[in-house]
């Protein structure tokens, strides 16, 4: 930001910071960053406010000059670091564990610099093929054959839409793509399959690929919460009776509830019987199994 005293944004080549500025401003911030990090051990997990009580402190009124860095960092320091549940607090149990380690930050601090988007080989060349690369280690380090490729997405959540799109896509005689779901006669309606313990985002997914909640069937789970393939088969068929179309199974590696992972062997093999698209939804770490927070798509 600029204050008042600095030239106009028109006075530099980019309209943007000038360097030197930009410079010592971000050494301001890492230092931001380096202090909140080194004493985040030392904070409550969770702060002591009630609701609302940060924003009756933020200006009610948008700024109508740019504000001056110091003041910038000084609303950060007093409004937005101490008023957070600090993820990265050794004490933090919930949910999933942070992803903000040292090199993530300084990664993503670069990516940010790049503005890199990666949307084909043309427009970001070394980008494109960076991912290629990491994606094929990944795939040697978790064993998969080679016909196995991929792409990163922001989320896990992202991961699970496009891949249930992906599953309605290749559906023979949907033809979704190019004639949509809403009016059409005689298509049946779409079922997509997950176990009672699968996250919320697999419901979600349908949801915004059209299948909706009530073409989610959610397989009961056994005593150690897996899905159970033999229910899910007499589901398939229960359903295809009933005038269903089948078209997807989410088997789960490492649920957020409690880290189970459904037999995706036998899952497989009820897939492979019944033509469907089986995806598979590595949420979570599972303790001994070496899986990453992400998620595989396999037709």
């Amino acid at each position: 930001m600029l204050d008042k005293g600095s030239p106009t944004p028109a006075q530099f080549g980019l309209g943007d910071m000038e360097p030197a500025e930009f410079r010592a401003a971000a050494h301001r911030v890492a230092d931001l960053v380096a202090d909140y990090l080194e004493g985040v051990a030392s904070r409550r997990v969770l702060p002591a406010i009630e609701p609302g009580d940060v924003r009756r402190r933020l200006p009610q009124e948008p700024p109508r000059e740019p504000e001056p860095l110091d003041a910038i960092l000084a609303d950060y320091k007093h409004l937005i670091e101490p008023n957070l549940t600090h993820w990265q607090h050794p004490g933090f149990m919930a949910y999933f564990c942070s992803v903000a380690s040292g090199p993530g930050i300084l990664g993503e601090w670069i990516a940010a610099g790049l503005n890199s988007n990666v949307m084909l080989w043309r427009v970001a060349p070394a980008s494109t093929e960076l991912e290629q690369t990491v994606v094929d280690w990944l795939r040697r380090m978790l064993g998969l054959p080679d016909g196995f490729d991929g792409m990163f997405t922001d989320t896990a959540s992202m991961s699970s839409l496009l891949s249930v799109l992906a599953a309605r896509h290749v559906l023979p005689g949907l033809d979704a793509r190019d004639e949509g779901l809403a009016g059409r006669p005689g298509i049946g309606r779409l079922r997509l399959y997950c176990s009672t313990e699968a996250h919320s985002s697999i419901e979600k997914a349908a949801i915004a690929s059209g299948v909706g909640r009530a073409g989610v069937r959610r397989i009961p789970a056994d005593a150690e919460y897996r899905m159970r393939p033999d229910l899910l088969s007499a589901a398939i068929a229960e359903d295809r009776a009933a005038g269903w179309w089948p078209f997807c199974v989410v088997a789960t590696l490492g649920t957020t509830s409690s880290t189970s992972v459904d037999p995706v062997d036998a899952i497989a093999g009820v897939c492979e019987r019944e033509g469907l698209w089986l995806h598979v939804d590595a949420k979570t770490v599972t303790p001994g199994a070496g899986r990453p927070k992400s998620s595989w798509t396999k037709p």
